[in-house]
């Protein structure tokens, strides 16, 4: 038995509807190994579905950004930069345009990245709440393997924001430099000293930011 889970993408334009396929299930005989979905499933189909609505959201806000609210002109491109954004259903590379000022308006600067601006932070919320709350009855090491072990917060997307993800998920796991998202993990360790990090994490040597790239 193969069962598909799809995505179904309604915008404003009731004409415009786009389905994505974020996962597939594949069952044989039936036993408690096998029935219903696992959490390895959940996480894959969490992952996607979460690919899939950012990208979306992403990709409307950065189209209307790219035209002047004041006079209607498109704004011009200075280029773009890669965001890292952090959240409880995987860790998702967006691109982050930069545009020039409009002529029309009056202002020492001349560029901005709109992106950049809506999203300071680089960790949802919802993520930092988790980190921290288990990181008050866990060791740093316990909470990190505990919230990978439920979440797919590892995963990690390379799609383009301002490109429609694919029909089928592709996320997968980040194997290179700054996927460990250590520092970012519990609030207590942004912006603090190595000293302040190491007692943090419960002794020297067991903070992981070396690892991850200094992020």
């Amino acid at each position: 038995m193969k069962v598909t889970i799809h995505v179904s993408v309604e915008t404003d334009d009731p004409a415009t509807t786009t389905d994505y396929a974020i996962g597939t299930l594949e069952r044989a005989e039936l036993s408690l190994a096998t029935l219903g979905v696992t959490l390895a499933d959940a996480k894959t189909m969490l992952a996607g579905l979460q690919e899939v609505v950012v990208t979306e959201q992403v990709a409307a806000f950065v189209a209307q950004q790219g035209q002047c609210p004041h006079c209607g002109a498109p704004r011009p491109r200075k280029g773009q930069h890669n965001l890292v954004m952090r959240t409880l259903f995987g860790t998702l590379t967006l691109e982050s345009p930069r545009f020039y000022i409009c002529v029309c308006q009056e202002t020492d600067q001349q560029s901005f990245s709109p992106l950049a601006e809506l999203l300071p932070e680089r960790t949802t919320p919802e993520r930092r709440y988790l980190q921290a709350k288990w990181a008050a009855l866990l060791s740093f090491d316990r909470t990190v393997e505990a919230l990978e072990e439920v979440f797919p917060l590892q995963t990690q997307s390379q799609h383009s924001s301002t490109s429609r993800p694919p029909g089928r998920g592709t996320a997968r796991c980040g194997t290179g430099p700054g996927t460990n998202d250590v520092c970012g993990r519990l609030p207590a360790c942004v912006g603090s000293p190595p000293t302040t990090r190491r007692a943090h994490h419960r002794g020297p040597g067991r903070c992981l930011c070396s690892r991850a790239g200094g992020r």
